[in-house]
């Protein structure tokens, strides 16, 4: 990949986690391309993490309020999905 793009693989994963949220809803599968991503670019969990933190809160000084479109996911979905995220950043996924 670091070949191909000139990017350093926390760059990439970067511009990605930017990127995806714009062109696809939150679903099971956006997780799993993300975490997919996280391991192909062998982010260990605290630089995944670092760079979650570090989009979140550009977007959120961007445009101050954000809301996504969860409605894909049924509540019992949301919080498998949140803690399996969790446990896959910080490096047990």
């Amino acid at each position: 990949m670091v070949g191909k793009t000139g990017f350093a693989p926390a760059e990439i994963f970067r511009k990605y986690v930017r990127y995806k949220p714009n062109e696809e809803p939150f679903t099971v599968d956006f997780v799993a391309d993300v975490l997919a991503l996280r391991r192909a670019c062998e982010l260990d969990g605290d630089t995944a993490m670092n760079v979650l933190l570090e989009t979140g809160t550009r977007i959120v000084k961007k445009y101050q309020v954000v809301r996504r479109n969860c409605v894909a996911l049924a509540r019992g979905e949301v919080e498998v999905v949140k803690r399996l995220g969790v446990v896959a950043f910080r490096g047990g996924g």
